[in-house]
Order: structure tokens, then sequence, then C-alpha cells
């Protein structure tokens, strides 16, 4: 890493230049379309039929057919998380995705036809997290950000008393 003329490097700044490595960890769409055997053209398609909701998937066709843009948010949402290369990255496209501005109208909120960020979180929970020794529900990752008696979910520790 090279510094303009004006800053000086200190000693500190020289020993950590050698520990600056740029990203190789691989995308979310990368991973899922290796672990599928799929190229990257099919990667959008392949998780919109994963992600929408069984009635969304059923009516994909009449609704396409009526409303070219009826999946544009979905769309949009599936390609932006496509770039994720952390699942803690996830909750700001989901919420990206929450307040886009075509992902209103009765048959999207009410009748849920559109893609479900439920699914679409356990499956990019499921992609990013392939280590073996992981359990389900456990990441060496990311971890709960709040959790015990101070977000309210008190712990229960059996034959203690209150």
């Amino acid at each position: 890493m090279r510094l303009p003329q004006f800053i000086k490097p200190s000693s500190r700044s020289a020993e950590f230049e050698d520990q600056i490595t740029p990203m190789k960890e691989k995308t979310f769409a990368e991973l899922y379309c290796e672990q599928h055997k799929i190229s990257l053209d099919e990667f959008t398609r392949s998780v919109l039929r994963k992600t929408l909701y069984p009635q969304a998937r059923f009516l994909a066709p009449i609704l396409t057919f009526l409303s070219k843009r009826h999946f544009a948010a979905d769309v949009e949402f599936a390609i932006s998380v496509g770039g994720l290369r952390r699942y803690r990255e996830y909750t700001i496209e989901s919420e990206g995705y929450a307040h886009h501005p075509e992902n209103l109208g009765f048959l999207r909120a009410t009748l849920n036809l559109r893609v479900s960020s439920r699914l679409m979180r356990r499956l990019v929970r499921k992609t990013l997290h392939t280590d073996p020794s992981v359990t389900e529900g456990e990441s060496v990752h990311s971890a709960v950000p709040f959790c015990g008696a101070a977000s309210g979910r008190a712990e229960v520790v059996p034959g203690a008393s209150r």
C-alpha cells in the first residue's frame, strides 16, 4: 500500500502493511452456484425458485404476464444478496428489500406473492456457513447480538429459585 508523499509512514504502519491482504472470500452467488453446479447466469432464477412463497411460485407465470415488473424487487434483492460475502451483511440487504418502493401492495404484502426474506436468510446462512463442524442454528462467523436477561428473554435455570 503506497502512501501519499505528504504522509510519512510511522514504524507501526510499516509493520501492518504486510498484513493487509485483498479480500479473497467468495460471494454468496459464487458459493451457491458451486454447490448447485449451475452457472452464474442461472443464479437469480434458481434462488428465486427456492425463496418465493409457494403461492407466488405457483402464480409466477400469471403474475409476470399481467405485470412484467411484479418480481422486480425480488430480482433486485436476489442480485444484491448474491454479492454478500458474510452472513452478518444480510440484515442490511433484507432491510433494503423490505423498504423497496416496488415491494408494496395487496398482492405482495397480504397475499405474500413475493420472496420470503426468512427463506432467503436460511439459504444464505446454509450456503455461506458450509463448515460441517457447525451445527444447525450455530455459527462460527456471527453471533446473536443480544441474549439472556438483557434482551428480555430470561434464562431459566433448573432448580433455581426466584
